[in-house]
């Protein structure tokens, strides 16, 4: 079943038989009586129909590391290449028109590139996390129209940046785990202070106190040496909450879901209370344990173990906690994203934990449509506009490009 509640729709959204091809889990979903549905109805929304338009080729576009896109309403795509500290800019139909920024500390120019981008009124926003630590200002034209320098008394720069159809949220991480000394062990779990600025049109920046985390605790990563003592590295963990999934709506209003289940509160950022939330009745999967030793980290730490010939310790020499905080189950949902249009596009764990299912939902509560999420690097959040989905892929030698899909309710 998906429900909304809140003040703005007090409501329940009737139960409706999904596709047994798409979702083969017994999900539900249905029509409101906002967007004119009928109580009791059956009707199962239709499938998305999902159709690849344009790409940009990996080994063509000679790609460093690409960990950020936005799209603006001309259908132009920015990349944050943190690499090579540059944004490389390509039309609608994949051809590179342009770049912004470059190596560099003049204007315009970055030290390290933050990954997120942003747009900020018809702008785009970039930060240099060194060098300078402040935020720069582009037009769309590749013209720096301003740069501001990150508040002195802030230590953190956003390590997350919303972008909306109108604007940008940056997302500061204000409390960090203390030095340790070397026989201490940091806490498996946390809850960070995180602060919230809302990026003006001249690159500066205000707080918005009101807007609190509460779902989901941050998990540390796991701090182990070798037996011998030797050698120190940190390790995360796969399927754990790095806090919550985030969207940032037309109008400014933020949409906040915990991975663990598909809930999804819409929160006004002025007074951080919740108006309304979104919730389809999807139960999580058990963990495996042939799923949970193939996750690329759980690999990383046991070839760490077995280079050393012996078990990781942790900092107080005790055995290393990696397995510790291995969850019971899959996380329901992957990624929550928005559009210009007030909908949301939910990426969620597919049936028998097999691949990822993409659902759309329209600004009044209602599933559109769901369908197969093409693939993509995890490591990048796509982007919506309209009804395309810009996604950054990675291929078997680490070659990154990008695809770009027109998504329809199918009928």
């Amino acid at each position: 079943m998906i429900r909304i509640f809140g003040s703005k729709w007090a409501m329940a959204l009737t139960p409706i038989l999904l596709l047994a091809a798409i979702l083969g889990a017994g999900c539900g979903g249905g029509s409101s009586d906002a967007a004119g549905g009928e109580e009791g109805s059956s009707e199962a929304p239709p499938p998305l129909r999902i159709e690849r338009v344009a790409s940009v080729a990996g080994e063509a576009a000679g790609f460093g590391r690409v960990e950020s896109i936005v799209v603006d309403a001309q259908g132009r795509m920015y990349l944050a290449d943190t690499q090579t500290r540059e944004i490389p800019v390509f039309g609608p139909d994949g051809e590179r028109i342009g770049s912004l920024g470059g190596s560099g500390g003049g204007p315009g120019e970055f030290t390290y590139l933050g990954a997120p981008l942003g747009l900020v009124d018809g702008a785009l926003l970039a930060m240099d996390w060194q060098g300078r630590r402040g935020v720069t200002l582009f037009t769309l034209d590749g013209t720096v129209a301003a740069t501001d320098p990150w508040p002195p008394t802030e230590r953190n720069m956003p390590t997350t940046i919303l972008t909306g159809a109108d604007g940008a949220l940056g997302i500061v991480r204000v409390q960090s785990i203390r030095s340790l000394s070397a026989d201490e062990d940091p806490p498996p779990q946390s809850s960070p202070e995180l602060v919230y600025r809302e990026f003006q049109a001249d690159g500066s920046s205000r707080p918005l106190d009101a807007i609190r985390d509460t779902l989901v605790p941050w998990v540390e990563p796991a701090w182990c040496k070798s037996n011998d003592g030797q050698n120190l590295r940190s390790f995360r963990y796969p399927f754990t909450g790095r806090g919550p999934l985030r969207a940032l709506l037309p109008g400014g209003e933020l949409a906040m879901a915990d991975p663990a289940s598909y809930t999804i509160d819409v929160v006004d950022p002025t007074t951080g209370s919740v108006t309304r939330t979104i919730r389809r009745d999807v139960e999580p999967l058990p963990l495996r344990e042939d799923w949970w030793e193939e996750q690329a980290e759980v690999q990383d730490f046991i070839a760490f173990v077995r280079r050393h010939g012996g078990p990781a310790l942790s900092l107080g020499g005790s055995p290393c906690p990696y397995y510790t905080v291995r969850p019971d189950h899959l996380p329901v949902l992957r990624t929550l994203i928005a559009d210009e249009a007030g909908r949301l596009w939910v990426e969620s764990t597919g049936p028998d934990g097999v691949g990822f299912l993409l659902g759309l939902i329209d600004s009044d509560g209602r599933l559109l449509g769901e369908g197969p999420m093409p693939d993509r690097d995890e490591r990048v959040t796509p982007f919506a506009r309209g009804d395309r989905l810009y996604v950054v892929t990675r291929d078997s030698l680490d070659v990154q490009g990008v695809q770009v899909y027109r998504v329809t309710p199918g009928s």
